[in-house]
């Protein structure tokens, strides 16, 4: 159901919701390219040193993957080349951008509002609750979410956790690195490889299929945990889970309100959880002229 609507209000374009959805917009266009270039060189600040690392580092990992399937030992020159080359797609590049800003998110929220990483309140009623196929996809998905933690702590990131798309562009990188390598390496990849048991896939289950159970509190980061919460928003928004993510690093948090209030939080609840997310952020102003259909719809522009 709709909220509170004033078209008069709501409607211009230069909506102060709207005008900082659009400068967070251009501020994330802009990052991408510069990840890319600071991931060659040693100067991060733009970025922030942690997080340039943990780019660089899952994409290390990725690269040691694939080359480690035939029990040979990998090539460290090899390895860093074909890393290089994986950071040149913007979509896995984007992808391990997105992880990095979850696990620091996670942090944070651990740090300031003692909120487990890995097990939220919510998960954990789901895993006690009934019923036992929803409490068994609760505990894939808690298992899945500890799994995530290592590797991040480890700054590495498993093949097998990455979607569909992105894993066969990583097998295609590949390919086009090293074309005089033995083809059976790429057919055992993708004979192990099974999207449906990954984190990714196992929380948009959890967040999809457990709608009615989840209720309101798949929307309090605090109840849900920042894992569940980010899926439960990209699913109920029609938003990519990288994008929900981008949303919740701005600084103005324009995206993430606009993506609060159209899955349903009211207003205030939507400023709420803004707020835990970036304490000290200055929100813009306009949410409560503002209804769930026209917040849908902003977010739907924008992704054209």
């Amino acid at each position: 159901m709709s909220g509170p609507r004033a078209p008069s209000q709501a409607e211009p374009a230069d909506h102060p919701l709207r005008a900082a959805m659009a400068r967070g917009d251009r501020l994330h266009a802009r990052s991408s390219p510069a990840l890319h270039r600071l991931l060659a060189v040693e100067d991060h600040s733009l970025l922030g040193e942690a997080v340039v690392a943990q780019v660089g580092g899952m994409l290390a990992d990725l690269s040691r993957q694939l080359l480690a399937t035939d029990g040979r030992e990998v090539d460290t020159a090899t390895s860093a080349a074909l890393a290089a080359r994986l950071a040149e797609s913007e979509a896995l590049r984007d992808h391990c951008h997105a992880l990095a800003l979850e696990w620091r998110l996670a942090l944070g929220l651990e740090a300031e509002r003692a909120l487990d990483p890995v097990l939220s309140p919510l998960i954990q009623s789901l895993v006690a609750g009934i019923p036992a196929e929803t409490s068994a996809l609760a505990m894939a998905a808690l298992g899945a979410q500890a799994r995530f933690a290592q590797a991040q702590r480890r700054m590495a990131l498993p093949l097998g956790e990455l979607p569909a798309e992105l894993f066969h562009a990583a097998l295609l990188i590949l390919r086009n690195a090293l074309p005089g390598e033995p083809e059976g390496r790429e057919a055992r990849l993708r004979r192990d490889y099974e999207e449906g048991s990954g984190r990714l896939a196992l929380l948009g289950r959890l967040a999809g299929e457990t709608g009615d159970l989840l209720g309101g509190a798949a929307l309090a980061v605090e109840e849900a945990g920042v894992a569940l919460w980010l899926s439960v928003l990209a699913i109920r928004t029609g938003e990519t889970r990288e994008r929900t993510i981008f949303a919740a690093s701005d600084r103005e948090l324009g995206r993430l309100m606009l993506a609060l209030r159209a899955a349903g939080a009211a207003p205030a609840e939507a400023e709420r959880q803004a707020l835990m997310i970036r304490p000290d952020a200055q929100l813009p102003r306009g949410l409560h002229d503002v209804g769930t259909r026209e917040a849908a719809q902003w977010l739907a522009e924008a992704r054209r």
